[in-house]
């Protein structure tokens, strides 16, 4: 699964993927997988958001202040199960992204 996981993330992020050397890629995604899993992330597509998640924001997403938010949704306790926390997050994410989107073609149209 870790390397399936892998592959899969690479291919979402190419530029990433090519920017790193391979064995910096491999300790990257082991790392970050050793984490999913102790969150309690153990299906595949699970390993794959997050792994998507760390491309997007940072290997070190979880650990940084401007990301508080996405650690708050990874560990409501309100939630119990683990894989309905990271499709939350994930889900929240790409809202968030397409507001930001959609501010900047606003901006642009207004600067026009």
């Amino acid at each position: 699964m870790a390397r399936r996981a892998g592959e899969r993330v690479a291919s979402i992020y190419p530029d990433l993927w090519q920017s790193l050397a391979p064995d910096e890629w491999d300790r990257r995604v082991d790392a970050a997988l050793i984490d999913a899993f102790h969150r309690g992330l153990r299906c595949e597509a699970d390993a794959i958001r997050y792994l998507s998640l760390a491309a997007e924001y940072g290997w070190d997403f979880l650990d940084r202040a401007d990301c508080a938010w996405m650690r708050r949704i990874l560990e409501d306790a309100r939630i119990t199960d683990s894989s309905a926390r990271i499709r939350r997050l994930f889900e929240e994410c790409r809202r968030r992204a397409a507001v930001a989107a959609g501010n900047a073609r606003q901006r642009e149209e207004f600067l026009r």
